[in-house]
């Protein structure tokens, strides 16, 4: 679990870091697996787009910069979400 849980935190933050350098004005979208295994937390923030330097807000008050990223560990572990990134001239 702490592999996998770790892996796909470095696989976000590694494509968090690259689209924080594109020098346009870029976003990020929350993607969830959208099955019964997505936690409540995570289907709150389905679809939902912000800046790429911003953080998503949970309902409960827990925040991150990208899937793996949260402050409590319950919404890391076993993770499956993945972010889209848009571009926008």
């Amino acid at each position: 679990r702490v592999v996998q849980t770790e892996t796909h935190r470095m696989f976000n933050a590694g494509s968090q870091d690259a689209a924080s350098m594109v020098h346009k004005q870029v976003y990020k979208t929350w993607t969830t697996m959208q099955d019964d295994r997505v936690r409540e937390t995570h289907d709150y923030l389905e679809g939902v787009t912000i800046p790429v330097e911003d953080e998503f807000y949970t309902y409960d008050g827990d925040y991150a910069r990208f899937p793996g990223d949260f402050k409590n560990a319950s919404n890391n572990i076993n993770c499956r979400c993945i972010l889209n990134y848009i571009i926008k001239a």
